[in-house]
């Protein structure tokens, strides 16, 4: 996106967005990509990322949902909270651990080479 004016109308106007079923607050926060994404694919990345309060889903639906709060048949939701990754009998050698660093860290636990293209590298 290149306008930034459209852009931070877009991020004021979801951090303003609210539940009418369940009287609340939607999203948390709204990041821009250069807070979240680095490496070769970051130009590919999108520009806004909408994260929501706790309680909220914001995976896609064919159907029209009267609740962003409404449970669906998909189920599970990642949150910066409650993540986390448990290795045993490593050790952790990378101190700044990001998302991008899970996939080559179990691909080298299970002892396959990362692909060299990739943006994360092992914390193990």
């Amino acid at each position: 996106m290149r306008d930034a004016g459209i852009k931070e109308e877009i991020r004021n106007k979801l951090l303003n967005l609210r539940d009418a079923a369940a009287d609340k607050k939607i999203i948390k926060n709204v990041f821009n990509r250069h807070e979240l994404y680095k490496g070769e694919a970051f130009s590919v990345g999108p520009d806004l990322v909408a994260a929501p309060y706790n309680g909220f889903d914001l995976k896609a639906s064919f159907k029209k949902k009267k609740s962003l709060s409404e449970r669906t048949p998909i189920v599970g939701m990642h949150t910066y909270e409650d993540a986390f990754i448990y290795i045993r009998g490593e050790d952790i050698v990378k101190e700044d651990i990001g998302i991008v660093d899970i996939m080559p860290t179990i691909l080298t636990l299970l002892e396959v080479a990362p692909p060299p293209e990739i943006d994360g590298s092992t914390i193990v």
